[in-house]
């Protein structure tokens, strides 16, 4: 049913794949966004974790060691990636709640810039990627690791670039330095 297409060499979609995927977001986004929700998953963070985990070792199996190019092993890799994939998601989500939900000179920095920082830090990752693939040999555990540090660095620094030069907050749609936002200002404490 959802075959796949290669058109001038690039993997397209069927229409139903893209509207499936684009309902799964915003179904996604609107649950999210509810903190009830997000109260229960730091409650099931560890099981979810642990079932996420054993999924992951699952689809790892199947991708990796077998064989056999069947339907039905293609189905019950992409079902357990899937799997894996939300399962992880919710884990995730959960544990940043549960461990990370503190106010504090850092977060709220990071509260400030984290529009920015999501624009910016993948253009850097790839630059440096870039830069140290000869070097690195294409190892691919390092061409992940390294390149993240003088990534994350060079976000930041372009992050404060950008909230104190006019032009490039107004294209990027963020607010200037030392402006606060509206939801930070009405939930201020008085």
């Amino acid at each position: 049913m959802t075959e796949n297409l290669q058109v001038d060499g690039v993997q397209r979609y069927p229409p139903v794949a893209r509207r499936c995927c684009l309902y799964l977001f915003m179904l996604g986004y609107h649950i999210f966004s509810d903190d009830d929700v997000i109260g229960n998953l730091s409650t099931h963070r560890r099981p979810m974790l642990c079932a996420g985990l054993c999924v992951s070792v699952l689809n790892t199996y199947l991708f990796l060691w077998c064989d056999q190019d069947t339907a039905a092993v293609m189905a019950a890799n992409t079902l357990t990636r899937t799997l894996a994939e939300w399962l992880m998601l919710l884990a995730v989500t959960g544990l940043a709640k549960a461990r990370f939900d503190r106010e504090n000179t850092v977060t709220r920095y990071m509260v400030q810039r984290s529009f920015l920082f999501y624009i910016l830090h993948y253009i850097w990752i790839v630059l440096f990627q870039y830069i140290l693939y000869d070097s690195l040999g294409g190892n691919t555990a390092l061409m992940f690791l390294l390149p993240l540090l003088p990534a994350y660095a060079a976000t930041l620094i372009s992050c404060e670039i950008c909230i104190h030069i006019p032009v490039l907050y107004l294209l990027l749609g963020t607010k200037p330095a030392g402006r606060k936002s509206t939801s930070t200002q009405q939930g201020a404490k008085p």
